[in-house]
Protein backbone atom coordinates (compact mmCIF):
# COMPACT_ATOMS: atom_id res chain seq x y z
CA UNK A 1 0.00 0.00 0.00
CA UNK A 2 2.18 2.80 -0.64
CA UNK A 3 1.37 6.38 -0.67
CA UNK A 4 1.03 9.03 -3.23
CA UNK A 5 1.41 12.17 -1.11
CA UNK A 6 0.21 15.57 -2.50
CA UNK A 7 -0.19 18.97 -1.24
CA UNK A 8 -1.02 22.78 -2.17
CA UNK A 9 -2.92 25.88 -2.01
CA UNK A 10 -6.02 24.05 -4.16
CA UNK A 11 -6.29 20.79 -1.87
CA UNK A 12 -6.74 23.34 1.10
CA UNK A 13 -9.31 25.36 0.11
CA UNK A 14 -11.11 22.11 -1.40
CA UNK A 15 -10.65 21.17 2.86
CA UNK A 16 -11.80 24.57 4.06
CA UNK A 17 -14.94 24.64 1.88
CA UNK A 18 -15.42 20.65 3.10
CA UNK A 19 -15.18 21.51 6.61
CA UNK A 20 -17.13 24.39 6.41
CA UNK A 21 -19.81 22.70 4.74
CA UNK A 22 -19.78 20.24 7.90
CA UNK A 23 -18.85 22.40 10.15
CA UNK A 24 -22.28 22.14 12.18
CA UNK A 25 -21.97 17.94 12.02
CA UNK A 26 -18.65 18.15 13.08
CA UNK A 27 -19.25 20.41 15.93
CA UNK A 28 -22.46 18.05 16.87
CA UNK A 29 -20.12 15.02 16.92
CA UNK A 30 -17.42 16.67 19.38
CA UNK A 31 -14.34 17.67 16.36
CA UNK A 32 -12.06 20.43 16.65
CA UNK A 33 -11.27 21.96 13.66
CA UNK A 34 -8.40 23.92 12.60
CA UNK A 35 -8.54 27.51 10.40
CA UNK A 36 -6.66 30.06 9.24
CA UNK A 37 -5.19 32.03 12.36
CA UNK A 38 -7.69 34.65 13.16
CA UNK A 39 -10.15 33.22 11.14
CA UNK A 40 -13.62 32.86 12.76
CA UNK A 41 -15.25 29.65 10.31
CA UNK A 42 -19.22 30.87 11.57
CA UNK A 43 -18.86 34.66 10.42
CA UNK A 44 -15.81 34.56 7.70
CA UNK A 45 -16.65 34.93 4.08
CA UNK A 46 -15.08 32.01 2.20
CA UNK A 47 -12.42 35.01 0.32
CA UNK A 48 -11.71 35.86 3.62
CA UNK A 49 -10.63 32.48 4.45
CA UNK A 50 -8.76 32.10 1.59
CA UNK A 51 -6.47 35.19 1.66
CA UNK A 52 -5.55 33.60 5.15
CA UNK A 53 -4.46 30.99 3.98
CA UNK A 54 -2.86 31.75 1.54
CA UNK A 55 -0.86 34.26 4.17
CA UNK A 56 -0.31 31.31 6.52
CA UNK A 57 0.79 28.88 3.06
CA UNK A 58 4.60 27.43 3.16
CA UNK A 59 5.55 24.47 0.61
CA UNK A 60 8.43 23.70 3.20
CA UNK A 61 6.02 22.46 6.35
CA UNK A 62 4.20 20.13 3.81
CA UNK A 63 7.66 18.97 2.31
CA UNK A 64 8.93 18.01 5.85
CA UNK A 65 6.27 16.54 6.87
CA UNK A 66 5.85 14.69 3.68
CA UNK A 67 9.06 13.42 4.15
CA UNK A 68 8.01 12.40 7.90
CA UNK A 69 5.45 10.90 6.95
CA UNK A 70 6.78 8.94 4.44
CA UNK A 71 9.86 7.80 6.53
CA UNK A 72 7.64 6.31 9.32
CA UNK A 73 4.65 4.62 7.06
CA UNK A 74 7.73 2.86 4.91
CA UNK A 75 8.81 1.31 8.34
CA UNK A 76 5.94 -0.51 9.06
CA UNK A 77 4.53 -1.27 5.59
CA UNK A 78 4.80 -4.65 4.82
CA UNK A 79 3.60 -5.86 8.62
CA UNK A 80 1.01 -3.25 8.51
CA UNK A 81 -0.26 -4.93 5.52
CA UNK A 82 -0.39 -7.89 6.35
CA UNK A 83 -1.97 -7.28 10.08
CA UNK A 84 -4.33 -5.32 8.77
CA UNK A 85 -5.45 -8.08 5.55
CA UNK A 86 -5.44 -10.87 8.33
CA UNK A 87 -7.64 -8.73 10.77
CA UNK A 88 -10.73 -7.82 8.15
CA UNK A 89 -10.29 -10.31 5.86
CA UNK A 90 -10.17 -7.95 3.34
CA UNK A 91 -6.96 -7.00 0.57
CA UNK A 92 -6.08 -3.27 1.50
CA UNK A 93 -6.00 -1.01 -1.73
CA UNK A 94 -2.53 -1.08 -3.71
CA UNK A 95 -2.08 2.78 -2.81
CA UNK A 96 -3.09 5.21 -1.26
CA UNK A 97 -3.62 8.98 -2.09
CA UNK A 98 -2.61 11.19 0.94
CA UNK A 99 -3.80 14.63 0.77
CA UNK A 100 -1.99 16.65 3.34
CA UNK A 101 -3.47 19.59 4.93
CA UNK A 102 -2.97 22.30 8.03
CA UNK A 103 -7.09 22.87 7.87
CA UNK A 104 -10.48 20.60 8.93
CA UNK A 105 -10.15 17.64 11.52
CA UNK A 106 -7.00 15.80 12.61
CA UNK A 107 -7.76 13.65 9.42
CA UNK A 108 -10.13 11.63 7.36
CA UNK A 109 -11.11 10.04 3.97
CA UNK A 110 -13.19 9.16 0.68
CA UNK A 111 -14.01 5.87 -0.58
CA UNK A 112 -11.63 3.85 -2.07
CA UNK A 113 -8.63 5.31 -1.03
CA UNK A 114 -7.80 8.78 -0.55
CA UNK A 115 -7.37 9.60 2.95
CA UNK A 116 -6.94 13.76 4.03
CA UNK A 117 -4.50 13.85 6.76
CA UNK A 118 -3.77 17.18 9.32
CA UNK A 119 -0.18 17.61 9.57
CA UNK A 120 -0.21 19.28 12.56
CA UNK A 121 -1.13 16.49 14.13
CA UNK A 122 1.15 15.45 17.10
CA UNK A 123 0.89 11.70 15.81
CA UNK A 124 0.37 11.44 11.81
CA UNK A 125 1.31 7.74 11.08
CA UNK A 126 -1.05 6.75 14.14
CA UNK A 127 -3.82 9.03 11.90
CA UNK A 128 -2.94 7.98 9.03
CA UNK A 129 -2.93 4.29 9.75
CA UNK A 130 -6.85 4.93 12.10
CA UNK A 131 -8.12 6.57 8.35
CA UNK A 132 -6.75 3.42 6.44
CA UNK A 133 -9.01 1.10 9.33
CA UNK A 134 -11.77 3.43 8.25
CA UNK A 135 -11.09 2.42 4.69
CA UNK A 136 -10.66 -1.60 5.25
CA UNK A 137 -14.08 -1.40 7.39
CA UNK A 138 -16.20 1.28 5.38
CA UNK A 139 -17.99 -1.84 3.31
CA UNK A 140 -19.06 -3.62 6.75
CA UNK A 141 -20.11 -0.48 7.71
CA UNK A 142 -22.36 0.79 5.00
CA UNK A 143 -24.00 -2.87 4.99
CA UNK A 144 -24.94 -2.66 8.54
CA UNK A 145 -25.77 1.15 8.69
CA UNK A 146 -23.40 1.50 11.62
CA UNK A 147 -23.98 4.60 13.29
CA UNK A 148 -21.04 7.00 13.54
CA UNK A 149 -20.12 6.00 17.25
CA UNK A 150 -19.87 2.65 16.77
CA UNK A 151 -18.03 3.18 13.42
CA UNK A 152 -15.73 4.96 15.24
CA UNK A 153 -15.63 2.14 18.16
CA UNK A 154 -14.89 -0.77 15.22
CA UNK A 155 -11.84 1.17 14.23
CA UNK A 156 -10.30 1.33 17.28
CA UNK A 157 -10.70 -2.45 17.98
CA UNK A 158 -8.91 -2.84 14.83
CA UNK A 159 -6.45 -0.38 15.30
CA UNK A 160 -5.83 -1.89 19.23
CA UNK A 161 -4.48 -5.04 16.88
CA UNK A 162 -1.99 -3.44 15.38
CA UNK A 163 -0.36 -0.74 18.06
CA UNK A 164 2.82 -3.47 18.15
CA UNK A 165 3.38 -2.62 14.69
CA UNK A 166 2.48 1.36 15.54
CA UNK A 167 5.37 1.32 17.87
CA UNK A 168 8.06 0.52 15.56
CA UNK A 169 7.01 3.33 12.78
CA UNK A 170 10.60 5.52 12.76
CA UNK A 171 9.41 9.47 12.71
Amino acid sequence: MPLGIRFGIEPEKRRLENTLAKLDWYDSHGYRVRFPAGIDPRTAQFEEIVRALEREFDIEDYRKASAKIRRGYSSIEPDLVKALEEATGRKAPSTFEVILTKYGTGGSYNLSNRIILNINNRHPIETLVHEICHILLEPDVKKRGTIHEKKEKAVDSLFGKIQNILKRAKT
